[in-house]
């Protein structure tokens, strides 16, 4: 059964992008990203979406490689460093 995955990439100076993509498991994801030509390199952190959060990612934001300011504007995304310690921690990122 394929599950809904945040895939963020960067390079250690900044974001190159984000993907929400469908696969199997976070290997595949990144496989998917990678095939669909969507990788735009640096290292990938990835999350699984649980399936009542994906109605809040409107479909013209899925399967494609998305900006980090299209994310802050229309997906009410974060940057890293607006997450306080707790946070970092409870998305195992401290």
């Amino acid at each position: 059964m394929k599950k809904w995955f945040w895939l963020s990439f960067a390079d250690p100076d900044k974001c190159l992008g984000l993907l929400v993509i469908q696969a199997a498991s976070f290997p595949m994801a990144v496989l998917a990203a990678n095939l669909a030509r969507l990788h735009p390199g640096g290292e990938v952190l990835g999350v699984e979406i649980p399936e009542e959060n994906m109605p809040l990612i409107p479909e013209e934001f899925r399967n494609r490689l998305l900006t980090p300011e299209e994310v802050i504007l229309n997906l009410q995304g974060k940057k890293i460093t607006e997450f306080t310690k707790e946070q970092l921690e409870q998305l195992g990122l401290s």
